[in-house]
C-alpha cells in the first residue's frame, strides 16, 4: 500500500492513489476534516520556509524537485485557507518563496497573483510584501511589464525594512520598470539603492540580480560607467555563491554587454549559462539566455547556426517577449540571407502593438525598416 520513491532529492513516502483517493473522500465526509487541515497546513508552512532558502543555494536543482514533490500539498494547503479567508495562513504559505522570485516563481507565482486578488488586505500583513513580490515576477512573463510594475510597486510601498531588510522587493521592481522605457532613470535608482541594501546584508541572490539590473540599465541608457566592473562582479559573486538561477542571471548580463565588441566570448559565456539554468532554473531565465544566444549568433554572422538554434527553441519558449525578441534576432538574418519574404511573414505574425511600451519597439521597428527595404 506504501510506495517509497529514491530520488536526488531524497526518500519520499506515499500511498497508492487508490487509497489517497478514499482517504480523500472519507476525509472530507469526516468531523476533524478541519482539524486534519489544519495540520496539513503546518506542515507546508514550515516545508516553505526551508524549501525557500534551499531553492536560494547551490543545491536549487534538489529543492526544486522537492517543491514539485509537494506543489499538490501546497496547492491545497492554500486553497483550503483562501476558502476560509485565513489570509494570514496564505500569506505564512506563499511569504517564504519571495525570497526566490527569481529562482522558482514560475512554480507557485501563480498563486500569488491569485492571492493579490482574493485578500483585501494583503498591502497591510506582515510579509504580504513578498506575497506582491513574488507575483509581479510571475506576472511580469504571465501578463508583461506594465501589469507586473503595478504589483511591484504595491509590493515596495508595503516593505517594512526594519522588519524584514532582505530587499527583495527593490530587487523584483527595478528589474521590471526597466523594460519599461520611459522609466529607466528611475529603474538605475532602484537599482542602485537595491546593491546597497543588498550588500549591507550580505545577501547574494539579491545582490546578484540587482547588480545585473544596475547595469543592464544603465546600459541601455548609454551610461556606461562601472558597467563592466558590475558585470564582472555579477559573475564572480554568482559563481562562487553556486545557485544556477544566479549564474545564469550574470551569464546573460555578461554576455550582453560583451556582444557588441567580442561576440565569441560572449556567446561562449552565455552557452554556459544555458547549460547551468536549463532544468533547473525558471523557463523564463533560461529562455532569456536563448534570446542571447540568437543575438550573438547574429553579430558572429552565423546565419546556418542562427536559423538551426532558433527552430530548436522557439518551440519551446513560453513567454511572448521571449519569441518576440528571438524572432526579432532572426529576421535581419533572414534578410541578409536572401529570405526576406520569410522575414516579412515573421513580422506579420508578431504582436507588436502589444509591446510597444517596451524596450522591444526599437529592435521590432528595425526588423520592420529593413524587410520594407526589401519586399
Amino acid at each position: 500500500l506504501l510506495l517509497v520513491e529514491s530520488t536526488a532529492a531524497g526518500q519520499r513516502y506515499r500511498y497508492l492513489e487508490t487509497v489517497r483517493a478514499i482517504a480523500d473522500e472519507r476525509c472530507n465526509d469526516a468531523v476533524g476534516h478541519d482539524d486534519v487541515m489544519e495540520l496539513l497546513c503546518s506542515r507546508m508552512v514550515e516545508f516553505a520556509e526551508v524549501c525557500s532558502r534551499g531553492l536560494c543555494t547551490a543545491d536549487q536543482e534538489i529543492w526544486a524537485r522537492r517543491l514539485d514533490a509537494e506543489l499538490p500539498n501546497l496547492r491545497r494547503s492554500v486553497d483550503w485557507a483562501a476558502d476560509r479567508e485565513r489570509d494570514d495562513l496564505v500569506v505564512d504559505l506563499l511569504a517564504p518563496f519571495g525570497d526566490t522570485a527569481f529562482v522558482g516563481s514560475d512554480r507557485v507565482g501563480g498563486w500569488a497573483v491569485e492571492a493579490t486578488g482574493r485578500i483585501a488586505g494583503l498591502d497591510r500583513l506582515p510579509r504580504g510584501s513578498r506575497v506582491l513580490s513574488l507575483a509581479a515576477a510571475y506576472d511580469v512573463f504571465a501578463s508583461g511589464p506594465v501589469s507586473a510594475s503595478r504589483l511591484s510597486e504595491r509590493a515596495i510601498d508595503a516593505w517594512d525594512p526594519e522588519a524584514d531588510p532582505t530587499p527583495v522587493e527593490l530587487t523584483v521592481h527595478h528589474s521590471i520598470i526597466g523594460l519599461l522605457a520611459d522609466r529607466l532613470p528611475e529603474a538605475i535608482d532602484v537599482a542602485a539603492r537595491a546593491v546597497e541594501v543588498a550588500e549591507s546584508v550580505g545577501d547574494p541572490v539579491t545582490l546578484v540580480p540587482s547588480l545585473c539590473g544596475w547595469t543592464l540599465w544603465s546600459n541601455a541608457s548609454r551610461q556606461t560607467d562601472g558597467v563592466d566592473d558590475a558585470s564582472r562582479r555579477a559573475l564572480d559573486v554568482a559563481t562562487a555563491h553556486g545557485n544556477p538561477s544566479i549564474i545564469a542571471a550574470a551569464s546573460y548580463v555578461r554576455g550582453v554587454l560583451l556582444r557588441p565588441t567580442d561576440p565569441e566570448a560572449a556567446l561562449e559565456i552565455v552557452l554556459r549559462g544555458v547549460s547551468v539554468a536549463r532544468g533547473v532554473a525558471s523557463p523564463a531565465t533560461w529562455e532569456t539566455l536563448e534570446v542571447e544566444v540568437c543575438a550573438n549568433l547574429v553579430a558572429l554572422g552565423r546565419v546556418e547556426s542562427l536559423l538551426e538554434r532558433a527552430a530548436e527553441s522557439l518551440p519551446r519558449l513560453s513567454g511572448e517577449a521571449c519569441r518576440l525578441e528571438v524572432l526579432l534576432a532572426v529576421c535581419p538574418a533572414l534578410i541578409d540571407a536572401g529570405l526576406a519574404e520569410l522575414a516579412a511573414r515573421i513580422l506579420g505574425r508578431l504582436p507588436g502593438p502589444a509591446r510597444v511600451e517596451t524596450l522591444y519597439q526599437d529592435m521590432y521597428d528595425t526588423a520592420r525598416t529593413a524587410v520594407s527595404r526589401v519586399v
